[in-house]
Formats: structure tokens, sequence, C-alpha cells
């Protein structure tokens, strides 16, 4: 199952994970959807905010926590620096 990125182009968040998958090389599709509250949404992103994004494993949410997950993933070298303190700091 190819990631799906779930979100709009107006959300900086959004944009910010698109691009560091770009980045990374990684495949996936892009789901078009504006923050909601609709159950369904809720089911994915329990805030209804966006970005969010579905993975083999399930549902993430929250830029910081789906950049360290794509960070993992990644084909390229990483985002974050090597030292524990600095990359918290990130």
């Amino acid at each position: 199952m190819a990631l799906k990125l779930y979100g709009m182009p107006l959300s900086n968040y959004y944009n910010i994970v698109k691009a560091v998958m770009i980045e990374q090389q990684l495949e996936f599709e892009e789901v078009l959807v504006k923050p909601s509250q609709e159950n369904t949404y809720l089911n994915k992103s329990p805030m209804g905010k966006v970005p969010c994004l579905e993975t083999e494993q399930g549902f993430l949410t929250e830029t910081a926590v789906i950049l360290n997950y794509l960070d993992s993933l990644g084909k390229q070298p990483s985002f974050y620096p090597g030292d524990s303190f600095a990359r918290a700091k990130v």
C-alpha cells in the first residue's frame, strides 16, 4: 500500500510534509481534503486537522510526528542532526 497524504495546498503544514516526501523520493498519493469534523475524517485525524498520513500501520497526524516517520523511511540522508539533543531542538 502506498502512503496517502491527506490535506490541501493552502496548508503550510501539508506543504512541508509534501516537500519532504518529494525530497525523500517516497511514492505517495495525495487526497485533497479540508480540515473537517465529519466522522469519516475524524476516524483518520481525531482532531480533524491536516495533514494526515495514511500508512500500512494506520494514520499519523501532526506535522512533526509525520516528518519523524518519513525521515526513517527516506532514501536520502536524514533532515535531522545526528546528535540527540540537537535533534530534539529541531
